[in-house]
Formats: structure tokens, C-alpha cells, sequence
């Protein structure tokens, strides 16, 4: 059976009234990820009011090496 590690990222973006998302720091962000074998399996953009975003949530996940799992398991069970 295959089994899944997650991570979750906040991306904030900048600005006084409005908040701005630089979509450049959000491609090197997200190839970053995938670059360490991270898969992108959700996006839920927060809104705070009026329209304006107060960043974005990224939930990846990747497969879990046999040596991550018993090792998870060993700390779980202690």
C-alpha cells in the first residue's frame, strides 16, 4: 500500500489595503516543491474581507519512503 506525506504552505502576499500575490514567487515556490518531489493536490485562497485575499494555502504531498514510515511509526508508538 502506498502511503503519503502532506505539507502545508502559506503564501502571503504584500501590501498595505489590498493584499497583491507576485505570481513569480509563487512559480518558484511551487517548482521548489515539485523540484523535491512534492505533488500540489489542493489551493484554497483565504479571504479576509471586502475581497481582499490574505494569502493562499498549499497542501502537497509526496509518497513516503519505507525508511520515513518506520521510522513514523517507532516515534507513534513510543
Amino acid at each position: 500500500m502506498k502511503r503519503f506525506e502532506y505539507k502545508t504552505v502559506v503564501l502571503s502576499g504584500k501590501g498595505i489595503v489590498t493584499t497583491r500575490l507576485d505570481a513569480g514567487i509563487i512559480d518558484k515556490t511551487l517548482n521548489k516543491y515539485g523540484e523535491e518531489g512534492w505533488e500540489l493536490v489542493s489551493v484554497k485562497i483565504g479571504i479576509q474581507g471586502f475581497g481582499v485575499s490574505n494569502g493562499v494555502l498549499c497542501v502537497f504531498k509526496r509518497c513516503c519512503s519505507t525508511k520515513f514510515i518506520h521510522r513514523h511509526v517507532k516515534l507513534v508508538d513510543n
